[in-house]
């Protein structure tokens, strides 16, 4: 079974400390995917341990930036565009990593996830990570970029990661501590996949409304509660109106 993992790259260089991070991340995953022990595969009689594969890419939002203002006021067609919207859809598992501008993420992300095609992103699983000049800016990540991917209805990974200049050692290669979030955070991507792929989760399918109803009375299968973005049903105590849907007195 090949695991597609896609990395987002918002920043402006191919140099850029977002790239570094992106490339850390995707190599966390295929090293998360190799440590993995044979009974996490059990649940899938169809694969033996060990015939999983992670394939891993790097989109750069810089080059399609024209391309993507374009589209967004003018509809223009982009085959660069196109294929990077593509690689974005096609993927099993997003990573998207942005640099901080002014204490959010970058205008270049948003700007490319407004022309993609949101039914293709649905129920992708994602890391949400992000670099800045200070630790100041350590909850951009959890903040900013996780509820823009929760509106996509992306599924985010409960770990976030974040990179500063201290976090980065001379040579250039990671911080223990920054190799043990980004392994923390691929760990818990590989398991959403996992679920992604048990479920058979059908990215393009919307809920179907119930028999007799319209389309305003549509009902959220109670498995959907509890994800990223989902509101949880009222609480109820041996059915009686939960308070806030209660009249108050005059």
């Amino acid at each position: 079974m090949t695991i597609r993992v896609v990395a987002v790259s918002a920043g402006l260089r191919p140099t850029s400390a977002t790239r570094r991070l992106a490339d850390l991340l995707l190599r966390a995953c295929e090293e998360q995917l190799r440590r993995r022990p044979e009974q996490r595969q059990q649940h899938l009689s169809e694969h033996r341990a060990g015939d999983d594969d992670v394939r891993t890419a790097v989109v750069e939002l810089a080059p399609v930036a024209h391309a993507a203002l374009d589209r967004l006021m003018t509809g223009a067609p982009s085959a660069e565009l196109d294929a990077a919207l593509g690689q974005l859809g096609g993927a099993d598992a997003l990573v998207v990593v942005t640099p901080t501008y002014n204490g959010s993420f970058s205008g270049l992300l948003k700007l490319v996830l407004d022309v993609a095609d949101r039914t293709r992103l649905r129920h992708t699983p994602a890391i949400v990570a992000g670099t800045g000049g200070s630790l100041r800016h350590t909850s951009v990540p959890d903040l900013a970029v996780r509820p823009l991917l929760t509106a996509l209805r992306l599924h985010v990974a409960p770990t976030s990661v974040f990179a500063a200049p201290p976090d980065w050692q001379e040579d250039g290669s990671p911080t223990p501590a920054l190799a043990d979030r980004a392994a923390e955070a691929a760990a818990q991507l590989l398991a959403l996949v996992e679920v992604d792929r048990g479920c058979a989760v059908d990215r393009g399918a919307a809920p179907a409304a119930p028999a007799g109803s319209t389309s305003r009375e549509r009902v959220t299968p109670l498995t959907a509660y509890g994800r990223a973005g989902s509101a949880r049903p009222p609480a109820t105590v041996s059915g009686r109106t939960p308070r806030s849907s209660r009249s108050r007195p005059r």
